[in-house]
């Protein structure tokens, strides 16, 4: 063996252990983008962990605390009474469509579909009409009566219309600028490293110009890093959960618990599940024809 063989040798060897280390970031920076960016994601995980449902009772408990309890007993209304009104109104179908229709226009405006962003809801009208019926219903005022009662309350005009993110939360357009910078160099990365890492793999099979020392070069770093890649996703919960509890933002309040973030979660560490055994199996193709292909060259020579 040559000094150019060696030398081969020593840069075949870094390679490798480059490939071992972009791999699994690349298939957790790549499960995040696919899931996290995807507006048909945040619908299904919604849906699934309660969150449309969690939502209407924020905003029905919202609207319910800036209505004192004297006023409401002076007609003769309880707060449960508000509530089932204001649920006639504010339904979960209302609450899907409105989050839906915002996470759109976000998820458009950090892929860079859009310039700009609206994040709003149309709350004024939903609360009006919820007076309305319980006005109907406790005092026996007409529909359109009890409507135009409805919209002639403090309570309502004081709500602005629409409710837009940046009049309660201001810095929030801020906010979402340098978030959506942060995307977009976050993408740019995972671009770039797929582009690196396929580069190491045309590199390494000129360096090796055999099939069956390449398979064999590329397939054991690859059922390797299939394995711990399969493995981690198992710890993955273990590790967000901690981080998650050292924010303390599930203990600070209701709307979100930690099995909601886990839940919400919990397609991304599948999908790195997925590509590690897709890793992994890629790794025991490539070794299996390693040892395959000097038989075939045999019988065809033969």
């Amino acid at each position: 063996m040559g000094i150019i063989d060696l030398l081969k040798g020593f840069v075949i060897g870094i390679l490798v252990l480059i490939l071992m280390a972009a791999l699994p970031s690349y298939i957790i920076m790549n499960a995040i983008q696919s899931n996290l960016l995807d507006q048909k994601y945040y619908e299904t995980q919604f849906e699934k962990t309660g969150m449309y449902i969690k939502i209407q009772n924020g905003l029905l408990n919202m609207v319910a605390s800036q209505i004192p309890a004297n006023q409401l007993a002076t007609y003769g209304i309880t707060e449960t009474d508000l509530k089932n009104a204001m649920s006639k109104s504010i339904t979960k179908e209302w609450v899907k469509g409105e989050v839906d229709r915002n996470i759109r226009n976000l998820m458009w405006y950090l892929n860079d579909e859009t310039k700009g962003v609206n994040l709003s809801i149309s709350l004024r009208p939903k609360i009006a009409e919820g007076i309305a019926n319980l006005i109907e219903d406790k005092i026996g005022l007409s529909q359109s009566a009890a409507m135009s009662f409805a919209n002639e309350l403090d309570v309502v005009k004081s709500i602005p219309e629409p409710l837009d993110v940046e009049k309660f939360a201001p810095g929030t357009k801020q906010a979402l600028a340098d978030l959506k910078s942060n995307v977009q160099m976050f993408k740019n990365m995972v671009s770039q490293l797929f582009i690196g890492i396929l580069a190491i793999v045309v590199i390494i099979f000129l360096l090796t110009l055999n099939l069956k020392d390449f398979t064999k070069t590329l397939g054991w770093p690859l059922i390797v890093t299939g394995i711990l890649i399969s493995a981690g996703s198992f710890f993955l919960p273990n590790v967000v959960r901690d981080a998650v509890s050292e924010t303390r933002v599930t203990s600070s309040q209701q709307l979100i618990t930690m099995t909601n973030v886990i839940d919400f979660l919990s397609p991304i560490f599948g999908s790195i599940l997925t590509q590690g055994l897709i890793i992994l199996g890629a790794g025991i193709v490539l070794v299996a024809f390693s040892f395959v292909s000097p038989m075939i060259e045999k019988k065809e020579k033969k």
